[in-house]
Order: structure tokens, then sequence, then C-alpha cells
């Protein structure tokens, strides 16, 4: 008899624990030892978390081994209760070293089956038993991740009643559903603004607004409060606020957007024709926004507006808006503005542009370009990749928080919406689910919930009821069409930041730093994707014959983007470096874009007025009738502005077991050469984390939402 080292290892996270009976069966190349308990007099329980114990399995010699067997067993007279191991190591009698990765709930009496940890392509799994391994794993999978349909023209989402029947692989840890709900539930009081929250009065003047708002406050939110009725900070934000992917070059002033030639340019004697030709004008368009009906809030009809916004890059080097038209088709009704029209008429025109922006923030940028997408990628990576697939070790650090996540947020937020629909929010393949609607209107609904009832604790069902829908000027009936037009908007190119940047002509504007940090991180992603891809995927060849690499893509394009070829995104993969790009946008878009759009929310939104989540007065059809009283009342009412600042301060928090971009903290490969990759992109991520660093000591007001010790490595909120 061969004795067999087993080094069983378990997770570090909270509650991971087993007090169960725990048995594993070796399997090799030639046989199988006995299904045996791990015993070990030295450790009377030794499933406690983080524990790392070893025990022996004595069998004859099994050869090179290729998969384990596990299953648990309560006590007699003791419940069975839930395990979460990391990793089994096996040394053979002949020293040989064998990693079997787990990272998953094991919950039940079943047996379970891993594989080593050399990852392997379908073509490269050879062994018999590997090979029915992996087909079972995919049949399972396949069953296990569905795919459902919430609505006509919107991603598909994982199929799921609630977030507690979500697969445990994909669920968030205990620490990051207790801190999610208790964060939740204590946000608005946190804020102080508990009072205010069941307030439906309006605002009476801005220092009412100032004198409610004083809690939590942030550099960035108080440099808000100070400058919001500025131009050049209005315009700073489109550069880098939440939303910097709108603005783009205009070479060609559209046709509904009669800005005449001989408009007021700052420090240009020139017009706007001449200016345009040297690349110094940018457009915002709002028009995903045109004509959708707008909330009722508080038994108030709501008011969206779709702008157009005309901006001048002055000699200086200062970005600043020179034209707004509140609404797309023009009119003597809708007139355009301008900085020398009178100080309310102006203030008040970049507030309905401002309040646009929230909810095409929200909507496209933010849930269906990060979160829902997230979503699409996760539950494609779970149902087509075995776990000893390579693409499925490279990516699975996005599953923590995605799928959950996108689950938990829409349930809370809109009770209409489908569990299915979020993205991210288990970060990645198993949680992919809370990258998507759910994150963003979890949060709302929750909130909601709790301060005011119709509460389905833990988790909601959903249906568009909650938070968003009720306090934004873009929920209710608005939403879904914006996510339909916003979907069909979405092409392959805008997902990629350098061809996004090309193709918005936004190459060389100064003072772009989400430009600028953005396209060092995608360099940097793809430098990394492009080593591990290659180490595995020799030539095109290797890519065409991938069978499940071509069901994950397939998957993504139908199920994502609907099979809408105008999207651009591949349906199936030809070459290598087709395979590179795809995966480190997949990778750049859980991580570092979803930062992008998601960590300054509180920053920016924290002043109402600077980001008001509704507008309860239409927009001004004629010139000269506004002032600041007209302003105030125009702004959501009390209990609306709580609200709104309690989800923003929400979605923009971090939980205490979150893991920063360039961290792995799931051991699954154990080839030298992805590994050293692995450290290298750390390295060079450290790198960049101090120029930025550096870049921000010597600006007034710092971009740090892209630097990477502050980036989550998946969409988590």
């Amino acid at each position: 008899m061969s004795k067999y080292q087993v080094k069983v290892f378990t997770s570090e996270r909270a509650l991971p624990a087993s007090f169960n009976q725990v048995f594993i069966k070796l399997v090799g190349e030639n046989g199988e030892s006995s299904h045996t308990m791990l015993k070990n007099l030295l450790q009377p329980l030794p499933f406690l978390q983080g524990s790392v114990v070893t025990f022996n399995v004595s069998c004859s010699s099994l050869g090179k081994l290729i998969l384990i067997e596990l299953d648990k067993k309560p006590l007699p007279l003791t419940p069975s209760n839930a395990w979460l191991p990391a990793k089994v190591e096996v040394v053979s009698p002949e020293g040989d070293t064998y990693s079997f990765p787990i990272y998953r709930w094991i919950n039940d009496k079943e047996v379970h089956r891993f594989r080593a940890a050399e990852a392997l392509k379908v073509s490269d799994d050879n062994h018999h038993l590997g090979r029915y391994d992996r087909e079972k794993e995919l049949k399972f999978r396949a069953e296990e991740y569905c795919w459902s349909e919430y609505a006509a023209g919107i991603p598909h989402c994982i199929k799921t009643e609630n977030a507690l029947s979500l697969p445990p692989e994909v669920q968030f840890s205990f620490t990051k559903k207790s801190e999610f709900f208790l964060t939740s539930a204590f946000g608005l009081s946190s804020l102080g603004l508990t009072l205010l929250s069941i307030s439906k009065e309006p605002w009476t003047d801005f220092k009412s607004i100032k004198e409610s708002i004083t809690k939590n406050k942030t550099a960035v939110s108080e440099y808000v409060q100070k400058h919001w009725e500025e131009d050049e900070f209005f315009a700073y934000q489109f550069l880098n606020g939440v939303n910097p992917i709108l603005i783009r070059k205009c070479t060609v002033l559209p046709d509904n957007f009669p800005v005449p030639d001989n408009v007021v340019l700052p420090q240009s004697k020139n017009s706007l024709r001449k200016e345009m030709k040297k690349g110094n004008i940018y457009l915002c368009d709002y028009k995903n926004l045109k004509d959708v009906k707008a909330n009722i809030i508080n038994g108030k009809q709501q008011y969206l507006t779709a702008p157009l916004v005309l901006l001048y890059k002055t000699p200086n080097d200062k970005l600043m808006p020179v034209a707004i038209q509140l609404n797309q088709e023009p009119g003597a009704d809708n007139p355009i503005f301008y900085p020398n029209d009178s100080k309310y008429d102006w203030l008040t025109a970049k507030t309905f542009v401002r309040s646009a922006d929230f909810s095409e923030h929200q909507l496209n940028v933010h849930l269906l370009r990060t979160h829902l997408l997230a979503e699409v990628f996760a539950v494609s990576l779970l149902r087509n990749f075995p776990m000893v697939h390579p693409l499925y070790k490279v990516t699975i650090n996005l599953k923590d928080v995605s799928v959950h996540g996108n689950i938990v947020n829409f349930s809370c937020v809109n009770n209409s919406i489908p569990v299915s629909l979020s993205s991210s929010f288990p970060t990645h393949a198993t949680t992919y689910r809370s990258t998507t609607w759910l994150d963003f209107y979890s949060f709302l609904q929750l909130e909601f919930s709790l301060r005011y009832g119709n509460v389905y604790f833990p988790f909601f069902p959903y249906k568009f009821l909650n938070l968003f829908l009720k306090f934004s000027a873009s929920g209710g009936d608005a939403m879904m069409p914006i996510l339909q037009r916003s979907l069909k908007s979405v092409t392959y190119s805008s997902l990629c930041v350098p061809d996004s940047i090309a193709e918005r002509g936004m190459g060389k504007i100064p003072n772009y730093y989400y430009r600028d940090d953005a396209l060092r991180l995608w360099d940097i992603t793809l430098k990394f994707v492009d080593g591990v891809v290659k180490y595995y995927y020799k030539s095109d060849s290797d890519v065409k014959k991938d069978s499940e690499l071509q069901n994950w893509i397939g998957d993504i394009f139908e199920h994502g983007f609907l099979s809408n070829e105008a999207s651009g995104i591949p349906r199936q993969f030809t070459k290598v470096v087709d395979l590179v790009k795809f995966v480190t946008m997949v990778i750049f878009t859980g991580s570092f874009q979803h930062a992008a759009v998601n960590s300054g929310q509180y920053d920016f939104g924290a002043w109402m007025p600077n980001t008001p989540i509704s507008l309860q007065y239409p927009p001004p059809t004629t010139k000269g009738k506004t002032s600041e009283d007209t302003l105030v009342a125009t702004l959501p009412d009390r209990n609306t502005t709580a609200l709104g600042i309690s989800t923003v301060w929400l979605l923009s928090r971090q939980s205490s077991d979150v893991v920063k971009v360039g961290q792995y903290p799931e051991d699954h490969f154990v080839e030298k050469v992805p590994r050293k990759l692995m450290a290298q992109f750390k390295g060079e991520l450290d790198i960049v984390n101090k120029i930025m660093e550096v870049r921000n000591r010597n600006l007034k007001l710092k971009y740090e939402y892209l630097q990477p010790e502050l980036v989550e490595n998946s969409v988590a909120i």
C-alpha cells in the first residue's frame, strides 16, 4: 500500500467551517482509492475557518492524479452545515504534488468532483476520465445556469427565483451579505437624512438644502458644493465625472441643434465653424432620453429632458459650455440657452442637463454597460467553461460579486425586474448577477423598504416597485425604453477604451484624466491577457477548434447583444488576437470601467443641486422667466433628495472583504508562466498607482477613481 498526504485548506472567508465528517476519493490514471473519511487525531475539528490540516490516504499507486471526489455527512444527531474548502493538495508516494482548486460551498450530501489545477482546453484533455468529468460538469452547469428573458430589447439574465436560490458558487460571502444589508438599513441615519426622508415638502431655498446635508462629506463633495454653478466645473464633469464616455468631438453641427455660427466663444473671435475645423468643439447628446414619459413622484408629474450640449476648448485649454438645447426638436418653445443669458436661465438649463445626465449615467453607462453586461459575461462563462479551462481561471475573479449583486440590487430597486437581470453582483462567474439591474436598483429598493415597509427580507421579488422607480424621473414607464435604446447603441468598439477614445475624437483634449488612466490600465490588462492567452493558444487554429470557447462567445452574442450584428460583437473567434482583445474588454468592463462610473457617485451627487435625481417643474420654453425661486422649486422634494443621496452613498461604498484588481486570492493556476504574468500584472498596476498619486498631488480636484489600489476586481454594487 502507498500513502498519499492530503492537505485540506478551508477558506478564510467568514463562516466557512463545517463540523461534519468529510470523505475523499483520489482518482488517477491507474485506479482510485477507497471512499476515505478524513481523520486527524491531533485536529479533532479540522475544517475550521482558515485551517490547513494534513491527512493520510492509503491505497495502491494511482499514477498521475486526474481528480478528487469530496462529500460530507453530519455526525449522528447533528445537523448538516455548509463547508467552504479553498483547495486540496495531494503529495503522491513518488513525491509529485497535485493541487485541486475548489472555492465553492459544499452544502449537501452529494459527491462533488474536482479536477487537478492544470489548465486544459478541450483539445488538451486527453484522458477518458477527464473528458467524462468535463462533459458531466458542463451538463450540470447548463442546467444550473439558465437564461431568462425579462423583457424584449434588454440583455438576458440568469434564471432564478431570488438571490438565495442562486448556486452557492455565485453567492456573496457572509461578510458582504451582512454589510450590504446593514449599510442599506442605516444609510439614511449615517447621513443624517432620516427625518428628511419622510418629508414630502419642497425646498424653499439653497440655504436650507445646505443646512440639511452636513454629514459624511468628502473633499470632492465639498468642492462640488462650492463650485457647482461654475461653467468650468459643469464642463469638467463630462471629462472626469461619473459619465466620462458621452462627450465627443463635434465636426459637424447636428441638424436639430441650430447654434448660430457667430455664437460667443470664450477667449476667441473665431466663428463656430472655424473652431470646429480646428478641433475645439465638443458635443454631448442625450438622445436616448427623447420623448420618454417621466415618473410621478409624491403625486406630482416629473420632467426629464433630452438635451444637446455644445462645449468649447479655450486657448488656455479650459473646456467651457457655450450652448444648451433642452430637447431634441428645435422650435420656438425649445430655445437654445447661452452663458450670456440671465443667470438663472443659464443655471436652470445646466440643472436640467445634470438631471438628464443622472438618468443616462445610471441606466446606460452604469447599469447596462457594466452590471448587465458583466452578468452576461459571467453567466456565459459559467455555462460554457469547466473549471479546468484556462479562460475560466483567468476571468473567474470577476464572478465574486457580479451575479449575486445584480440580483440583490434589482430585487431591491425594482420589484418588477427579475432577479435574473442582475449582472455583476456576485462579481463574476458565480455572482455575476450583482452587476446588473439589481445592483443599483436593489440598493434603492432596500433602503426604501427598510424605511417604509413592504420588506421581503432578505431579498425581494423583481418588480419595478422600488426606490429608483419611485424616486427618479426615469423610473416607471421611462426606464425600459431608455434601456432598450441604450442596448441598441452599444457597440463592441464603444466597450474597448482605445477604440472608444478614437471614435469620439477625444485623444488630444487636455485634462481628460479618465482617458489617460483608462488607456494606461487597458494596455496593462491587454499585456497580461495576451501573455496568458498565447500560453494556451499557440495558433489561430487552437482558437477555432475550441468548441467551449466558441459556445461562450455565441452565448454572449445571443443573450447579451440579442444577436445584433450591428453591435460589432463577434459571434465566433477565429484569431488569437481577437480573443485577447475580447477577454481584455471583459476584465476591464467588470473592474476598471465599473470603478470609473460607480465610485464617484457620492462625490458628485451628495450636493443634490449638482445631480438632481428628478425635476418637478417643466423646462423653460421662453427666456427671462426664471429666478432662484423657480429653480429651487424645480428641484426634487426633500424625501426624494434624501433617498437619492443615500442611494449614491450606498453605491459608492466597498465592503470590508473587498478584493482589489490584480489580486488573485483563489489559487487556480499552477503553471509557472501564468503565475508569473499575474505577479507582473500586479506589479505594473502598483507602478501606475504611484504615477496617478503623483499626478493627483498637483490637481485641485484629484481624479482617483481608476487608481488600482481603490478598484475592485469585479462589479460588486
